[in-house]
């Protein structure tokens, strides 16, 4: 077993690939670790690879897509973000979900899934709405 601890809650874990590993937080901000070889014969945690900054509220949803090497983040900020994972890479895209009409609820994206074309993102948020965007 190994143990990773991290200085914020996180929401939710994604896997991109075979040894890369993205979580997302209640800061708002996602961590990678790439972990190579058995991590566990080690006895000793990875170090975080990359941190992504970005969402101004905790992310509730993080979904990989390998064949790119991209990761999508949902986020209470009512925002996805397309991210590609290398070394201080920064979001490529940022869609923004505005309520479906007034609504005490708001539109807090709660999650993110990639369409089965590994392009397209289906989303959903707080106001009821499912969206799908190229």
């Amino acid at each position: 077993e190994t143990t990773i601890h991290t200085a914020a809650g996180n929401a939710d874990v994604e896997w991109l690939g075979a040894d890369t590993l993205v979580a997302g937080d209640d800061v708002g901000n996602l961590s990678v670790w790439v972990l190579e070889g058995n991590v566990s014969s080690t006895g000793q945690a990875p170090e975080v690879a990359l941190e992504l900054c970005g969402h101004l509220d905790p992310v509730s949803c993080v979904a990989g897509n390998s064949a790119t090497n991209r990761v999508a983040s949902a986020s209470a900020d009512c925002t996805v973000r397309v991210w590609t994972v290398v070394q201080g890479s920064s979001a490529s895209h940022m869609l923004e979900h505005a309520p479906a009409a007034t609504s005490w609820r708001g539109c807090a994206v709660h999650s993110v899934g990639w369409l089965p074309d590994a392009e397209g993102l289906a989303t959903c948020a707080a106001d009821g709405v499912l969206r799908l965007w190229d």
